[in-house]
This record gives structure tokens, C-alpha cells and sequence, in this order.
């Protein structure tokens, strides 16, 4: 059984919004940073300056990182690179990114034309998922037949599907209740198509214009047709560096998008429709923090909305997921991102609470092995990431007699992805 990496990115910041970095910087500083970013010299020395400003910068310098590179096929070497002398397939995940803040772009078809290129010289090592926006689309027909003409338009003399998965990230700004996504994802469950939801606390990008926000928070569920009343809230704490445009409120209101909770009505409409269950898996199990702070581990964190998480719950993000993949049984959850930024040294650690997820019946299924290349680089590096936990994993038995690694980089991963179309 092959392993598999079941969370990584190849796009570069050529595949984003020619204004992207507006949302966060001014107009002029922007335009600056892109112009140093896409040089071999500054896409080493701007990420190092940026990454040392907070959160936000944390967050874009991997982002900014990948500016030189000129297509996604050097990404990908980076990636492959990373994991000399192994045979293992990569899922990666194509972002639409074309509404994110008050900007209408349209460089989603970009990004998938390039992934395809790479697609074609690696047809058995990449495995990817087409992203997913709902105002990309005037209705949810609309949006099903841009998936499904993508999906069967074969590559490679007509011998290969080209995607595998959906992908989906409701914190730039819609609810995975929208009732444009509701065809697709009866189309997916039917044909077993997994789908992959940001789901990080906190973490990842997010809207960062106040007016979007708003405008989206109040929505109606497309499975209930009820009111979802989402807020947007006002913290205590304010981000300004080099006169970003970003602040925490825009940050903490867009998890209303991506909570947990907000995913229920869908996964009981499934269960209720019978039939192949909708597999989704909620990315990076709520976060590292989330994790840590319900299982009394890492540092000390005192900020009062890790402890008290924004949403329509307040009810900590582990543990959300944790009920939801016990309850559903098409949903997953993978360790991506968080698994770079792991302890291995204490007797009480990530792993060592991981494996006890892994020794639950309800749950020992459903939790995947992925890295979050390239945007978890920041923490540290992917070679670096995946051989620390492959080690350590590998030495762990589980009840059943699998290796944890086993469990996760391959029985797991091989689960989830299993469709019509791999």
C-alpha cells in the first residue's frame, strides 16, 4: 500500500489575485513587496524580514516564498525533492482565492491549468483536488457542471482523470451549507469524491475586508433553510505592521465560516439521504492550539478565545471535530500544518495523544497523515516534518497491530480517497 501525503499545496503567488497583497498592505507597499518577492533575492530575504512581524507575517512569508518560482511545476520539485528515495503520492489542493476581500478575480483557471501540467509529468504521485468558491457560480447546476466537465475531461491520450478531490475554504468567506455547493456535494457523495475543508482555528487565510464579511456572515442553510446568524466581533487586540490593513476582528468573524458546527446540517442531510456517505475531512484538526489546549499540553496560552472559541458554539475546535468524525461516517480529519510545529521530547506530547485518537474505535479511521506543504515551511522545513514524525510513528504499534504511520500515511489516506475516480 502506497503512503500518502493527503494535504499539500503547489501554487505559487503567481496563481493568486494580482491584488492580493492589497488586502493586507498598502496599495504602493504592495505592489513593492510582489515586485521584491518574484526575485531569487527577495523571495529569500522578504519572507525571513516578514516572517518576524507576528502572525500575520508568519502566515504570508511561505506565501510570498514561492513568488520566484514560475510555475507550480517547481513547486512540486520542491516538494518531491523533500522526501529523497521514497515512493509517495501527494495530494494537492488547488485554492480559489478569487474572492477573497471586495477583489473578483479570475485566476482560479490559471491555477488549475498549471496543476493539470504538473498532473501530466506525475500522473501516479499527484493527486488533486479542484478548489471550490460558491460566488464563483450563478447557480449550484452551474457549479456542478464546470466540476463535472473537469473531472471527466480525461488527460494523457484519454487514459487518466485528472482530479481526484474537491477543495473548499470557507474563511474567505461562505458556509459550507451554501446551498450552490449542495449538487456537488450530492454528486461527490454518489460518486464516493472526497472533499478537503480548511478547518484551523485561527489559522490559514481568511477575508480581510470588514464590509465582505458582514454581508456573508447572515446566511440560510441550504439543508434546513433556516437563518444562520454569524457576527462579526470586536477583540481587544489590533495587528499594525508597516501599515497592514489586517486586524483580528476581520480574522476571529471569518471562523464563523469554517466552525464546525456549521458543517452538522449537511453531514444529518446526508445520513438521512442513504446511499454512499459525503466524505470531507476537516483539515489540521482544528489547529495545534485548539489541540494543546484541550488535552492541557504545549505553552501556556492566555489569549481568552482559544479558551473561548469564536463561533456560534464557544465549544474548543479538537473537540468539535472529535465528536464530528466519532458521529459521521464519511468525515475525516487530518494533522497538517500542526504536525510541524509538534514536540516529540515530552512524555506527554502530540504524538502520544494522537495515538490515543488512534486506539478509539469510533475515531481510529478516520485521522490522516499530511504536511500542509508549502505553507507550513515557516515552522519548519518538509523533510524535516515528515521524516521526525515517519520516525517516531513508525515505532508505535496500535492495538490493532498497525504502525501509526501505517494507520495514518496509508490505510487511512487510501479510505478517504477511494472513488469512481481513483
Amino acid at each position: 500500500m502506497k503512503n500518502i501525503n493527503v494535504h499539500t499545496h503547489i501554487f505559487t503567488i503567481n496563481d493568486a489575485p494580482d491584488q492580493f497583497l492589497e488586502l493586507f498592505l498598502p496599495k504602493r507597499l504592495a505592489d513593492v513587496v510582489t515586485k521584491i518577492a518574484k526575485t531569487p533575492a527577495g523571495s529569500k530575504i522578504l519572507p525571513a524580514v516578514i516572517s518576524q512581524f507576528g502572525n500575520l507575517g508568519k502566515r504570508y512569508a511561505s506565501f510570498l516564498e514561492r513568488g520566484v518560482h514560475s510555475d507550480q511545476l517547481d513547486v512540486f520539485h520542491d516538494l518531491s525533492n523533500s522526501y529523497p528515495g521514497e515512493d509517495i503520492k501527494f495530494v494537492s489542493l488547488i485554492l480559489d482565492m478569487d474572492h477573497l476581500g471586495n477583489i473578483n478575480s479570475n485566476k482560479i483557471n490559471t491555477q488549475i491549468q498549471g496543476a493539470i501540467t504538473v498532473k501530466k509529468k506525475y500522473p501516479d504521485n499527484v493527486l488533486l483536488f479542484l478548489g471550490l468558491d460558491p460566488r464563483s457560480y450563478n447557480s449550484g447546476n452551474e457549479m456542478l457542471a464546470f466540476v463535472r466537465n473537469n473531472f471527466d475531461t480525461k488527460i494523457l491520450n484519454n487514459t487518466v482523470y485528472p482530479f481526484t478531490g474537491l477543495k473548499i475554504y470557507p474563511s474567505t468567506g461562505f458556509y459550507v451549507f451554501d446551498e450552490k455547493l449542495k449538487p456537488t456535494f450530492e454528486w461527490a457523495a454518489d460518486n464516493g469524491v472526497p472533499i478537503m475543508s480548511h478547518n484551523n482555528y485561527l489559522g490559514g487565510i481568511f477575508n480581510n475586508d470588514k464590509n465582505t464579511i458582514i454581508q456573508n456572515l447572515k446566511g440560510t442553510d441550504g439543508y434546513t433553510n433556516m437563518s444562520y446568524n454569524g457576527s462579526y466581533i470586536t477583540v481587544n487586540k489590533k495587528i499594525n505592521i508597516f501599515g497592514m490593513k489586517e486586524t483580528n476582528d476581520n480574522m476571529y468573524s471569518c471562523s464563523f465560516f469554517m466552525e464546525p458546527n456549521a458543517y452538522e446540517s449537511m453531514f444529518n442531510y446526508f445520513e438521512k439521504r442513504g446511499g454512499n456517505p459525503l466524505k470531507l475531512c476537516f483539515a489540521h484538526y482544528g489547529g495545534l492550539e485548539q489541540f494543546q489546549y484541550a488535552n492541557g499540553i504545549g505553552k501556556k496560552n492566555d489569549d481568552p478565545y482559544q479558551k473561548n472559541p469564536v463561533g456560534m458554539t464557544h465549544i474548543n475546535w479538537y473537540q468539535q471535530i472529535k465528536t464530528m468524525i466519532s458521529q459521521y461516517k464519511g468525515a475525516y480529519t487530518d494533522i497538517s500544518y500542526m504536525v510541524a510545529d509538534w514536540n516529540y521530547s515530552d512524555n506527554k506530547n502530540e504524538l502520544s495523544i494522537l495515538t490515543n485518537d488512534l486506539n478509539d474505535q469510533k475515531i481510529q479511521s478516520k485521522i490522516m497523515f499530511g504536511t500542509d506543504f508549502f505553507l507550513a515551511e515557516r515552522e519548519r522545513a518538509e523533510n524535516s516534518t515528515y521524516s521526525q514524525f515517519k520516525n517516531n510513528a513508525q515505532s508505535i504499534l496500535l492495538s490493532n497491530g498497525e504502525s501509526v504511520w501505517q494507520r495514518m500515511a496509508q490505510s487511512n489516506t487510501s479510505l478517504f480517497l477511494k472513488s469512481f475516480y481513483y
